[in-house]
């Protein structure tokens, strides 16, 4: 399941290139296909695979173009709904692998769940972010 909420970026990619941003673009759609590719593969020893940090490098790369555009073009009325997002993608992931829940769950459907669910508030906070330039 987690494979095709990684298509939630693709509607982000979408919204982007309509919005004439192809830097946001180009990293949304890169985010979707890594995500589809890493959650669609084997994930024994995930770490040591290279699927692994090509997905983390697009996390980041999507990330970081999503912040500069919050910090320095985003109108105000939508920065807020962009941090709660970055805040809330922040808690399900990082707060998850410190407290072993969320996303590191060890009941196997809710780790998945909160995967989910993390797809989705980072795609929604891409869209305000990207409504609002």
């Amino acid at each position: 399941m987690k494979q095709w909420t990684a298509f939630f970026f693709a509607t982000t990619a979408i919204h982007a290139a309509a919005k004439q941003l192809p830097v946001y673009a180009a990293a949304a759609a890169a985010l979707c296909a890594s995500s589809y590719v890493f959650h669609t593969s084997d994930k024994t020893d995930y770490q040591d695979k290279p699927l692994y940090w090509i997905d983390q490098a697009c996390i980041f790369g999507l990330a970081i173009v999503g912040l500069y555009y919050m910090v320095y073009h985003i109108d105000k009325k939508y920065s807020i709904v962009g941090w709660i997002t970055v805040l809330l993608t922040v808690l399900l992931y990082w707060g998850g692998y410190l407290s072993d829940t969320c996303c590191f769950d060890s009941c196997e459907n809710d780790a998945l769940i909160c995967h989910c669910c993390m797809h989705f508030v980072g795609a929604l906070g891409h869209h305000c972010i990207i409504a609002g330039l």
